[in-house]
C-alpha cells in the first residue's frame, strides 16, 4: 500500500510488526509522488540487480544497544530495508532511506558504525563479514 500524509516525514520509518497482518503487509507514506516514484525505482532496481548480488543478505552480528548492552541478532537485508533478527522474530525494520550512513571502525576491522536518520548517535555493530556490510 502507498498512501501520501501532508506534514509525515517519509524517511525513518520504523516498522513494528504487532499482528500477523502487519507482518505481511507494508505501508509506505510519502510526501509527494516524486518520493514515491524514486523509491518504487530504487525498489524495482534492487529486485533486478539482486541476483547477481555476490554478498550474503544475513549477517549474524552482535549489537550494541542504547544501554550499552550486546545483543546477538542477525541483520538481513531486503530490497529496501534492513531488518534487525532475533531468531524469526523481526525486532525491527528500517527503510535504507532512513539510515544516514553505515561507516566502518577506524581501527577494529569487525566494528561497523550504523547512523539511523532518526537518531543522533550511531549505533555499534560487531561482525566478522563488517567490510561486507559497507
Amino acid at each position: 500500500q502507498i498512501h501520501f500524509k501532508e506534514g509525515t516525514p517519509a524517511v525513518s520509518r520504523r516498522f513494528v510488526a504487532s499482528s500477523q497482518e502487519d507482518r505481511l503487509h507494508r505501508k509506505y507514506i510519502f510526501d509527494t509522488a516524486t518520493d514515491r516514484d524514486e523509491v518504487l525505482l530504487d525498489i524495482f532496481r534492487t529486485g533486478f540487480y539482486a541476483p547477481s548480488c555476490t554478498y550474503p543478505q544475513e549477517y549474524r552480528v552482535v549489537k550494541v544497544n542504547k544501554r550499552g548492552r550486546k545483543q546477538d541478532r542477525v541483520l538481513k537485508l531486503t530490497c529496501d530495508s534492513l531488518l534487525n533478527m532475533d531468531g524469526n522474530t523481526i525486532k525491527s525494520e528500517i527503510s535504507f532511506a532512513g539510515i544516514e550512513s553505515v561507516c566502518a571502525h577506524d581501527t577494529k576491522p569487525n566494528v561497523v558504525w550504523l547512523h539511523y536518520k532518526a537518531e543522533t548517535k550511531k549505533r555499534k555493530i560487531i561482525c566478522k563479514e563488517a567490510s561486507n556490510l559497507i
